[in-house]
């Protein structure tokens, strides 16, 4: 269009070629020729020429002033041409032309975060490196998944399973982090495994056997004031790689009956790993009002870990992807950990007596997510009042 408008200029007599003389010329009103003219010359992304160009109306009268001023040249003819084109688009972006620069603006605005998002991905592949080499170990996956559902008695309860898949380790590592739990609103010390036993020393019962390898890689456990931590045994020879999943259940104290309150579940890679999948499944019976917000922040800050929020802007980190509300059966993305991560997901679901039709389901999907960074989602709930808000942190 805009080549085509350019030659259709450049044929007008030299006289007429000044934006007001044009306009004369043609009897067509001034600010029509000055945005057509500036379209034609215009030097930037081509995208933008149709947020210069006037509106259909204008553009096709002086197109029909030109043909009919310069009846000898076909150059008119494919510049009317091209106006149906700029018809459509304007259609297709809502029908009116405002519409057409937002939907543009939109457009520029994500190739132009998409090439950010590029450039951060370099940076973030380098940390995943400089970590493993500090490390010594490093998984393919992060996979978690947290189920939370009414438990009958005012309460809520979650159900999670955290996995690190295909992790490869040097002889000598540093002690693998494979979950620690922290919560500023209950003790862990009414964790238990999936199987109902309390998590505490040796705990074969939190591994999850049938997705984790064999042999089963050894897990113990320490509770100490409000934090549960779960590590691989270092004095056990894990399998190279190997993967693990780990089960557990906990109580999250009642929702307040006048707020504002909130649920925060969050993740944070303890071994580095190329990519971390994070489900939240909200039973549909829980008043969520929409999408959680989605934020990572560095760990270990002065804060703590049950400040809302908001307050905690000093340590946030950038590029946290929007979350995503996958509908019942639908699946996003493709590839052999995320096969797993929603097999994993189908089982826990079952053993909390659920289908998939009963939940609403939000991921985060992030590739090379940064070390020891966490990445939260957080729910507001709708309520009236003020009350403190509620945390369940599980990494």
């Amino acid at each position: 269009m805009r080549s085509q408008l350019a030659a259709a200029l450049a044929a007008v007599p030299p006289e007429y070629r000044p934006t007001t003389k044009l306009a004369n010329w043609l009897g067509v009103n001034r600010s029509i020729c000055h945005w057509v003219r500036t379209a034609a010359t215009f030097d930037g992304d081509d995208a933008l020429v149709l947020k210069t160009l006037p509106g259909v109306e204008g553009l096709e009268s002086m197109l029909l002033a030109l043909n009919h001023k310069l009846p000898e040249t076909s150059l008119t003819e494919s510049a009317l041409a091209s106006v149906q084109a700029y018809r459509e688009a304007i259609g297709i972006a809502g029908g009116s032309k405002a519409k057409l620069d937002r939907l543009v603006a939109d457009l520029i605005a994500t190739e132009q975060a998409s090439a950010n998002q590029g450039t951060d991905l370099s940076g973030r592949t380098r940390f995943f490196e400089a970590a493993s080499a500090i490390v010594g170990a490093a998984s393919e996956t992060l996979s978690m998944s947290f189920i939370a559902q009414p438990d009958g008695a005012g309460g809520v309860m979650c159900m999670a399973a955290l996995g690190h898949v295909q992790v490869r380790h040097q002889r000598e590592h540093m002690p693998l982090v494979l979950l620690r739990r922290r919560s500023d609103a209950a003790a862990p010390s009414t964790d238990r495994t999936l199987q109902g036993d309390r998590a505490a020393g040796f705990t074969p019962g939190a591994v999850i056997g049938r997705f984790s390898t064999v042999p089963l890689p050894i897990v113990t456990t320490q509770t100490r004031e409000r934090a549960l931590v779960q590590v691989l045994d270092p004095q056990a020879d894990a399998p190279n790689p190997f993967t693990v999943y780990i089960g557990q259940q906990f109580p999250l104290p009642p929702l307040p009956p006048e707020g504002p309150a909130e649920q925060v579940f969050s993740a944070v890679p303890r071994v580095p790993t190329r990519r971390l999948l994070l489900d939240v499944h909200m039973h549909r019976s829980m008043p969520i009002p929409g999408m959680p917000t989605a934020f990572s922040q560095f760990t270990g800050s002065d804060a703590g870990a049950g400040a809302r929020p908001e307050r905690r802007w000093f340590d946030q980190v950038g590029s946290t992807p929007t979350p995503t509300l996958l509908e019942p059966g639908r699946r996003a993305g493709a590839g052999a950990a995320l096969a797993t991560h929603e097999e994993v997901t189908s089982w826990l679901l079952e053993e909390a007596g659920l289908s998939p039709s009963d939940v609403r389901t939000f991921r985060l999907d992030v590739e090379y997510p940064l070390w020891s960074v966490r990445y939260v989602m957080w729910f507001r709930l709708p309520t009236d009042a003020a009350s403190p808000g509620i945390e369940a942190e599980v990494d």
